[in-house]
């Protein structure tokens, strides 16, 4: 993507429509902010209780002793960035509520701590809203893709109902996105070495990271995305300096995140990185190993195998090992080998074409590669190919077409999370509201070149609603008794087959990638 194709200043972007004004920005989150506080009284998970003890543990003890406190089951299992994070947000908490400060084995909640909690959510949407305003500034149709983006009722179920901080996460990532956009590449390089810090889900996509910013900074070999010549040169002698440079910065980052836990470090990776949890989660996420899973069952079915095993496997219960009995047993090294190898295609073309546009299209492909392959995928991290896929909505019909897809299969894989009868129109208020709208925004922005197939439209308005009817209708009225995960397991498997055609989609335009018009740039 050329540098140049971006509106030189927001005053070029208001003359030409493109943008939204800092007006406009203060409507939109103060309309969002609005109805997040409307749900404040609605369900919230054990994750609230989650971040809840982390308040607690990091306000309350020494650093040496946050990653070993175990008091609650609820113990510190993300990287040290965050736990600072939760650290600064102890402080104010103090004045809310002192109790939720105390470190317990079974859950507090008081309405000062729900309101503190759910409103440092809303407060810390910000940084998203601020890193979409700065992806899309300049860009025609540039300030629906933000509006769509911040009230997505995938981020909006998760972080404001169910409860996590998505939001300020996912918005670390798009702010280094946006600077690799503009070619700021070492502050996107620190601001994805934060993100990793903050959240080490984000360890997915650190190879797309190394190998873009590894040609285009460090060797200069970045390709004009609507030319297709190299954007600039470095000259040998540098190109060791760059490299040194952007490494320094990232092993500052990590040193002062991990440095205080120096002593402790196998403990801090042994809460990063449980691998015992199983192959699944509790509910299977619409993935691969969804689909090995129900292909065990059918197969025990037909050569009339059975044992205790099997119903351990679909039991519902957290942290038990998936035990396949006809098929090959999956260990985290097997799925870390077809994540590897799947991963290869796009890392490849991301090498040997470092243009912005690859690197958007190869970091979907890998999150969600990853969320395909990956051990213990939660069906929550559904968000982190949401993210890249919309950032990229714009620039062709293709990627439109994928955010709908994708869009519209993760969000409606999520209703479960929200699963008292109070909450269901929600979930389905909001997908009805949602997703008509994305779809006539990207229509109207590609015109011409605008194309679902009949493949799409029979996911979308044949299997998708048929899956929904049997899993909130006919399962519970009907088998709900006699099978109480079933409607579970249905629900998992359409979703896993709708999210594998959009990962086959996402392979071919990493492959054969669409070309990006100049008036359709990313950024």
């Amino acid at each position: 993507m050329a540098v140049t194709n971006r509106v030189a200043s927001s005053q070029d972007g208001k003359q030409n429509g493109v943008g939204l004004s800092f007006t406009s920005l203060l409507m939109l989150f103060v309309f969002a902010s609005t109805l997040k506080t409307l749900l404040f009284p609605a369900y919230y998970s054990t994750d609230f209780d989650v971040h809840r003890n982390w308040l607690a543990i990091t306000h309350s003890l020494p650093l040496h002793q946050w990653y070993t406190e175990a008091t609650s089951e609820w113990t510190l299992d993300y990287p040290p960035f965050f736990a600072y994070f939760e650290y600064l947000l102890a402080w104010p908490a103090r004045f809310a509520d002192p109790q939720m400060l105390v470190i317990t084995a079974g859950p507090y909640a008081s309405l000062a701590t729900t309101l503190y909690q759910r409103g440092t959510v809303i407060i810390c949407d910000l940084v998203l809203l601020g890193a979409l305003e700065r992806f899309f500034r300049g860009v025609v149709g540039g300030g629906w893709m933000v509006i769509l983006l911040f009230l997505h009722p995938a981020l909006l179920l998760i972080d404001h109902v169910h409860f996590q901080y998505n939001g300020f996460l996912l918005g670390v990532l798009v702010a280094s996105i946006a600077m690799v956009s503009e070619r700021r590449y070492l502050l996107g390089g620190a601001l994805f070495a934060v993100a990793l810090n903050l959240k080490h889900i984000n360890l997915y996509i650190a190879p797309v990271y190394f190998v873009f910013l590894l040609r285009a900074y460090c060797f200069g070999a970045e390709v004009d995305d609507q030319r297709g010549s190299p954007v600039a040169k470095v000259s040998q002698s540098s190109w060791l300096q760059r490299f040194i440079t952007l490494g320094s910065i990232v092993i500052a980052i990590f040193a002062l995140s991990f440095g205080p836990f120096l002593q402790q470090l196998p403990q801090v990776f042994s809460r990063l990185f449980p691998f015992g949890r199983g192959l699944c989660h509790a509910y299977w996420a619409p993935n691969a190993w969804a689909l090995y899973n129900i292909a065990d069952k059918i197969l025990c079915k037909v050569f009339k195998v059975s044992s205790s095993l099997q119903a351990n496997m679909t039991s519902g219960l957290v942290g038990e090992q998936a035990m396949h009995l006809v098929l090959p047993q999956i260990t985290p090294r097997v799925t870390m080998a077809v994540s590897l190898l799947a991963w290869l295609p796009g890392l490849v073309i991301l090498w040997r074409k470092p243009s912005f546009a690859t690197f958007v299209d190869t970091l979907l492909y890998v999150s969600l590669t990853s969320f395909q392959f990956g051990w213990h995928v939660h069906e929550k991290a559904i968000l982190m190919s949401l993210l890249p896929i919309g950032l990229a909505a714009l620039s062709g019909p293709q990627r439109g077409r994928l955010f709908v897809l994708l869009g519209a299969i993760g969000h409606i894989s999520l209703f479960p999370l929200l699963f008292r009868w109070q909450e269901y129109p929600l979930n389905l208020f909001s997908f009805l509201c949602f997703h008509p709208i994305v779809y006539y925004v990207l229509k109207q922005h590609h015109g011409l070149s605008w194309k679902m197939t009949s493949l799409d439209w029979l996911l979308l308005l044949g299997v998708l609603p048929s899956m929904e009817f049997f899993c909130s209708v006919i399962h519970p009225i009907l088998l709900a008794v006699r099978y109480p995960f079933l409607g579970l397991m249905v629900r998992s498997v359409a979703c896993a087959i709708g999210v594998l055609y959009v990962w086959f989609l996402a392979l071919r335009n990493v492959i054969w990638p669409e070309p990006i018009p100049p008036e359709k740039k990313y950024a």
